[in-house]
């Protein structure tokens, strides 16, 4: 079962890499979750969320959530694509804690990067 917090790597389109992504919120109503994707801090990055190596075994640098990129996905089809242990475009990860969880929903809270429709239905 999804629940937020958790994480997987999504090698998304024709990109060479694949993403960790969290699962931030969830609308039961109708079955979506939103999540957002770490990526490497760079001196244009959003700096509303910085997570450090120590906030999860993936990040090897300085990073930061990357709100401009967040996605709806179904809640049903994520677990499904999650537990395919033959995709490879889906891998599970271990959680993030609560506490690097609060700290990505304050920043999507506060970034000006998430989508407004985004923040209207799960903020």
């Amino acid at each position: 079962m999804i629940s937020l917090g958790d994480t997987f790597h999504w090698q998304a389109g024709m990109s060479a890499c694949s993403h960790l992504y969290i699962v931030i919120a969830e609308d039961a109503s109708d079955g979506q979750v939103l999540v957002v994707n770490v990526t490497t801090k760079t001196n244009t990055s959003d700096l509303s969320c910085i997570l450090s190596p120590t906030d999860h075994t993936f990040i090897i640098r300085p990073s930061i959530i990357s709100y401009v990129d967040a996605r709806e996905l179904d809640k049903n089809k994520l677990e499904t694509w999650i537990n395919n242990i033959n995709d490879i475009d889906f891998k599970p990860d271990i959680p993030v804690s609560q506490n690097v969880l609060d700290r990505i929903i304050k920043g999507a809270e506060t970034t000006d990067a998430l989508k407004r429709g985004f923040q209207e239905k799960y903020l």
